[in-house]
């Protein structure tokens, strides 16, 4: 393969930026429906809008979705190089070390990357695992000082080759989708970018040589991109070469990236990433809306019509400024004056009914019913409540192996 220069990369880097613009602004879009932020969407009446609600549907879907997706329980399979017993041996004992790698890095992350990656999968049809070295976490091999003796150095080279043993400094990361440059070209990926925006004051502790072209504060943000192809490699902030030689060789022998697709979406003739890469969400945001909107000017209705109301008669009424309901309290009225209640509009029926639509909307989005010990509607049998409740108790899998 050519070696690129970092020109041609940031050249393509911006070809990538355009090809993939309305793919990354569908996955926002996915992100707003989850993070439940579309009440701007509900078109209610200006003077309501602060009442407005919005029901958690979506993502009740798409954290059900990710539920289900096993990530407790990785198989690991490494292929044979021979039919030879030693081939067999080597194949079980990297098979072991990447299943401790998993575990590790389940262990030490303070979220499961395999978790990230299922929300990723689930909400927009996509995830990318990430693996890579990470030269912080090897230590540093001790230097002989002057005049130390080769007795007490070798001491500090066997501590250090201890140190050594307990390390791995691989880390498998969970990409965000939404930062992500995959080669747009059919066929088999040749090469990918990533971009992140980054703290100065993160930039100057990991590469401390870095010069700050720009001058900016510790507390700004600078841009971070990173190429990788099979053979080559390239690191910028804010468009500026990062490594020594711009374009540098690596050895890993293989793109550090790992996409794995959803089957949700189409492989069009147009070759649109925003229609192959799709979640659950994508094509019934207008459905969660109008399901909001709905509830929500059910609520007001019910709100507004749900309490009794009073008419006052009789000349001295204008003279009526406040009316106290509250248990045991006597309103005086002026001479003359006729207080007439009027029953309200909603019938009792109706709020009860609100009500139960209310709870079982929050019973579905925190904690089933059959997770609390409560039958299931038109649940009979024991072995459809056993069902029911086994995959209720999915909610909270990911907890357990937490």
């Amino acid at each position: 393969m050519l070696k690129p220069t970092s020109d041609e990369l940031l050249k393509l880097e911006g070809t990538c930026e355009e090809y993939w613009q309305e793919a990354h602004s569908k996955f926002e879009e996915d992100e707003e429906f989850y993070e439940l932020e579309f009440g701007k969407r509900l078109d209610i009446p200006e003077e309501f809008k602060a009442e407005a609600l919005v029901v958690p549907t979506g993502r009740d879907h798409v954290d059900s979705f990710v539920d289900h997706i096993d990530i407790a329980n990785a198989r690991v399979r490494v292929n044979k190089l021979s039919v030879s017993d030693i081939s067999a041996e080597r194949a079980e004992m990297m098979r072991k070390f990447y299943t401790g790698l998993i575990y590790r890095t389940n262990v030490e992350a303070d979220i499961s990357p395999w978790r990230v990656a299922a929300k990723h999968y689930a909400l927009h049809g996509i995830a990318v695992m990430g693996t890579f070295w990470d030269a912080d976490r090897w230590p540093d091999k001790p230097k002989q000082k002057e005049g130390e003796s080769e007795e007490n150095y070798n001491i500090r080279l066997d501590e250090w080759r201890n140190q050594t043993h307990e390390s791995l400094p691989i880390v498998l990361q969970a990409i965000n989708p939404r930062a992500m440059l995959l080669d747009p070209s059919y066929g088999a990926r040749r090469f990918v970018f990533e971009k992140h925006p980054m703290l100065i004051y993160d930039i100057r502790n990991k590469w401390p040589g870095w010069q700050n072209p720009q001058g900016k504060r510790a507390d700004e943000e600078a841009e971070y991109i990173k190429y990788w192809d099979r053979d080559y490699r390239c690191e910028w902030i804010d468009k500026e070469p990062l490594l020594n030689g711009g374009v540098v060789k690596h050895n890993y022998g293989f793109i550090p990236y790992v996409v794995i697709e959803s089957g949700l979406g189409n492989i069009s003739s147009d070759g649109k990433p925003e229609k192959r890469y799709v979640g659950l969400l994508r094509y019934i945001n207008d459905l969660l809306i109008a399901e909001s909107r709905v509830f929500s000017l059910n609520d007001l209705v019910l709100k507004k019509g749900a309490l009794p109301w009073y008419t006052m008669s009789g000349e001295n009424a204008g003279k009526v400024t406040e009316i106290i309901q509250r248990f045991g309290v006597v309103n005086p009225l002026p001479e003359g004056v006729v207080l007439k209640e009027m029953a309200p509009q909603v019938p009792a029926e109706a709020l009860k009914r609100h009500m139960f639509i209310i709870s079982d909307y929050i019973s579905q989005h925190a904690a089933p019913r059959s997770l609390r010990g409560l039958s299931e509607e038109g649940v009979r049998s024991m072995v459809d409540r056993r069902l029911i409740a086994s995959q209720a108790e999915l909610r909270f899998a990911y907890s357990a192996e937490a």
